[in-house]
């Protein structure tokens, strides 16, 4: 006997019922939802400077490049929002 999580997409469509009639969802890869323009920044760019390119760009996140290691983070959306609140309201960082 095999549990709902051992049954492979045949099993999950097959006999009938609701799941029957859902049609077999194909595999998404990284490929599939990646952005093939990559949009960069520095480790000493301006924040403000960075949430311009997040914006004019239609992305959520850019990597943080230097000329030594490559990558060597990520700033997003969120990173930036919280920095802005954390100025605004003048309180200490949240993390």
């Amino acid at each position: 006997m095999r549990s709902n999580d051992d049954r492979d997409e045949s099993d999950q469509c097959a006999g009938g019922g609701v799941a029957a009639s859902v049609p077999r969802l194909r595999r998404t890869t990284v490929y599939d939802v990646m952005t093939r323009t990559v949009f960069s920044v520095l480790p000493d760019t301006d924040l403000h400077e960075v949430a311009q390119v997040l914006f004019a760009n239609a992305v959520r996140a850019v990597p943080v490049v230097d000329g030594v290691e490559g990558v060597v983070a990520v700033v997003d959306e969120l990173s930036y929002l919280v920095d802005e609140m954390v100025a605004e309201s003048r309180i200490g960082p949240l993390y």
